[in-house]
């Protein structure tokens, strides 16, 4: 059974690069750009999208969704995330935090004289405009969505998330991959993209099978 539709990061990109034929890594290569290392971690991992990319738009409640996954996922943003929890009710739900966090984050930057230039481009968000590709190279894996796995003899579109609960409690989520979005951040820096997974994912409360034999 499918659930409502999701985003969730892969194992991101680092600094493209225009790779000419005599410098072309190996097809199954997903090694990204060292020229320089990016300070926020979401930025700084190795991957490397396949095939020709397409363009879209990612506007309301998606880029909502798009930039609050793209905080809450930022190690250095935690002192934020700590304070914005603490400023609400005394139970706060997910709901308040997808609604309301990225929204509020912007006001510390702006007020209180916050100049570090990669917390600036993560308070404005992504562009509004994405790259779509239909496969994915992570750690010489490759994932392909739904659509363009249709009558391959190989389905790559399927994912297995685990996820740690507020109670410590382990639940793993099971989906399948409809859209690899490439998002880029305003920066005069350098480049910052970060992609992200749309997928669908099944309900794990009837329970979830181990197989020690495959590890799966």
């Amino acid at each position: 059974m499918e659930g409502p539709s999701s985003i969730v990061e892969c194992t991101d990109l680092k600094e493209r690069e225009v790779i000419s034929k005599r410098k072309r890594p190996a097809r199954n290569d997903d090694i990204g750009n060292d020229s320089y290392d990016k300070v926020i971690s979401i930025f700084n991992y190795i991957g490397r999208c396949k095939g020709a990319a397409t363009y879209c738009y990612i506007v309301g409640g998606e880029m909502k969704i798009a930039h609050t996954y793209i905080l809450m996922n930022c190690p250095e943003i935690l002192p934020f995330y700590n304070e914005f929890r603490a400023s609400l009710s005394a139970f706060p739900d997910d709901a308040m935090v997808d609604s309301d966090f990225a929204l509020w984050y912007q006001q510390p930057i702006r007020y209180r004289g916050i100049n570090d230039p990669l917390l600036v481009s993560l308070s404005w968000g992504p562009f509004f405009y994405a790259k779509v590709w239909h496969s994915s190279l992570i750690n010489d894996y490759t994932y392909h969505t739904v659509e363009y796995g249709e009558g391959r003899p190989t389905m790559n579109s399927g994912l297995c998330v685990p996820t740690i609960g507020s109670d410590n409690s382990e639940t793993i989520f099971f989906g399948f991959l409809h859209e690899i979005l490439e998002l880029q951040m305003p920066s005069g820096l350098q480049e910052l993209t970060c992609v992200l997974f749309r997928c669908t994912w099944g309900d794990p409360t009837r329970g979830v099978r181990k197989n020690s034999k495959y590890i799966i």
